[in-house]
């Protein structure tokens, strides 16, 4: 089962989300792909490696999988990654790897999740990750458009053109 889930940009309050405060946010048109399929042992690829359950080469994902074991058990996973989202340049690819991996697996698994609780396990596994998050990123990844935030007020942004320029000059923005 295939699923995808967009990155974002933060227009104003980039940092401000941190502490609660207002901002507004997008989803981008890229997009990262998540194909899960059954298998009788748990198998990650990705442009970073091929690995079994890795809290440390793949943590989003590994810890997406023992968050979705929460609420199913299964014996094992074979999961595919493909993002179209430079990764570590504040786009929210790592949101967006979570929360595709957790819509394909919630499919391919017939756990019959919804998105308010996908968003809530991505939660979850963001500050698994990161320790300290906003919950702005796997939010937007989970159900697109424009927000204002923290309200979860969506509003329609018509003939916005955005130029998001990849410098390669990459960080950690968590």
């Amino acid at each position: 089962m295939i699923a995808s889930a967009p990155g974002k940009v933060i227009l104003f309050g980039e940092h401000a989300v941190v502490y609660g405060r207002h901002a507004i946010v997008t989803a981008i048109n890229r997009r990262c792909y998540a194909d899960v399929k059954k298998s009788s042992k748990f198998s990650i690829s990705s442009s970073i490696a091929t690995t079994g359950l890795d809290f440390e080469k793949h943590p989003y994902v590994s810890f997406a999988l023992k968050r979705f074991m929460e609420f199913k058990q299964i014996m094992g996973a074979e999961i595919k990654i493909r993002s179209d989202i430079p990764i570590s340049s504040g786009l929210g690819s790592s949101a967006a790897v979570t929360i595709s991996v957790l819509k394909a697996l919630d499919a391919e698994f017939e756990a019959g999740l919804s998105d308010e609780v996908i968003y809530e396990v991505a939660r979850k596994v963001e500050l698994d990750v990161q320790g300290r998050a906003s919950g702005t990123d796997p939010f937007i990844s989970t159900y697109g458009g424009s927000w204002l935030i923290p309200e979860r007020e969506q509003f329609e942004i018509r003939d916005l053109g955005i130029l998001v320029i990849d410098s390669q000059q990459y960080s950690v923005t968590s």
